[in-house]
């Protein structure tokens, strides 16, 4: 009898388990009705608009991004009431200022990028992402500092030495730009994009000692 009533629990269970796998065939599926059943809660739609700008469904994840932000600053029984921030809530802004610069909305994906450093200034890729739309805003400087920051927080960010480099080219900074590239290429000597940089950097450093040469 006993052996009976342990191999019903187990089909039972296995039957549970399937049934939920049927439902949500994906983590998207699975926030999505999550969220769907609780409108009122910050954490399911924070993760269901990543999960939207993740599939690059921007449209989408924005709404859901935004109600979450909206959420976690309104809602007087959520943790931030008490001095608390929820790591969710940080990486909403940093979503959210992802999804605005993917539609060319800078203004608002600076604004977030900067509120997400304000609350968890050591998070070496909200600094990245930040450093990515001021210069794509032509504020050269400031994305310089910012990727020098997310460089020292974290020392093998191959990505942010290769935007550095970048930025140090479009600012005339040939020297410095080489040597990001190629510090770069020492963390991923197999990244074809990092070695191409620090082959152009080289080049016109080349040339421009040249020139400073027959002068």
């Amino acid at each position: 009898m006993r052996t009976t009533v342990i191999l019903l629990l187990i089909l039972f269970s296995s039957a549970g388990t399937l049934m939920r796998n049927s439902v949500y065939k994906d983590d998207l599926s699975l926030w999505a009705d999550t969220a769907l059943k609780s409108k009122s809660k910050p954490r399911p739609r924070a993760v269901l608009g990543y999960e939207l700008l993740m599939r690059g469904e921007v449209d989408a994840a924005i709404p859901e991004l935004e109600a979450a932000v909206a959420l976690y600053q309104n809602n007087p029984d959520n943790p931030l009431s008490s001095g608390y921030v929820d790591k969710f809530y940080v990486e909403a802004l940093n979503n959210l200022g992802s999804a605005y610069r993917k539609q060319g909305r800078m203004d608002g994906a600076l604004a977030y990028y900067r509120k997400a450093i304000q609350l968890r200034p050591y998070i070496a890729g909200f600094h990245y992402n930040l450093a990515d739309a001021l210069r794509e805003t032509g504020q050269l400087d400031e994305a310089i500092s910012e990727y020098q920051t997310a460089v020292r927080l974290q020392p093998n960010y191959a990505d942010a030495l290769n935007n550095l480099g970048l930025s140090y080219a479009l600012e005339g900074r040939l020297r410095e730009a080489a040597d990001a590239f190629s510090t770069a290429v020492t963390l991923d000597p197999e990244n074809a994009r990092y070695r191409r940089n620090l082959e152009k950097a080289q080049y016109f450093l080349g040339q421009s000692q040249s020139r400073s040469s027959r002068k």
